[in-house]
């Protein structure tokens, strides 16, 4: 069974976006964020890339030409996230709290408007506890699923 440090995955969550993939090295465990643009200039054989570019282009270019060992990794949807301030808001006891939070989750930019109104409120080292407790979730749940291990960073 593949090992998988917790610590990459939580940081894969917070970090991935469209922008990027990330995939897990079946056989170490490792966790790789590749650029699409890195993935385009491998993919087009262009040989001049920045040398901090490097270690990405090794594993764009191993992940290209190996494709069955890796697994890909998919974060929490957008709904996923939303629903975790759902229950944020829930879990709190200030009523006050919970119906400035929930004003902003009216509308767009619901995402930036919460995480404005967490830190009025003086709630984020609340807010982060909790939602990385829910990334913690996701990670182990989906783990399970694929069949890895989570391991600590010892």
């Amino acid at each position: 069974m593949t090992k998988v440090k917790l610590s990459q995955l939580i940081e894969a969550i917070e970090y991935s976006n469209d922008e990027n993939e990330v995939v897990i090295n079946l056989k170490t465990g490792e966790v790789y964020f590749i650029t699409q643009e890195i993935l385009n200039l491998v993919e087009d054989n262009e040989s001049h890339y920045a040398d901090w570019q490097k270690e990405e282009v090794a594993w764009a270019k191993d992940y290209l030409a190996n494709p069955d060992c890796y697994q890909p990794f998919s974060s929490p949807s957008t709904a996923d996230e939303y629903k975790i301030m759902e229950d944020f808001i829930f879990s709190l006891q200030n009523q006050h709290q919970q119906e400035k939070l929930e004003l902003a989750l009216q509308g767009k930019g619901v995402f930036r408007r919460f995480k404005n109104m967490v830190k009025d409120l003086g709630l984020e080292s609340n807010w982060f506890q909790f939602r990385e407790e829910r990334h913690k979730q996701f990670a182990l749940e989906w783990c399970e699923e694929q069949g890895f291990e989570l391991v600590g960073d010892d």
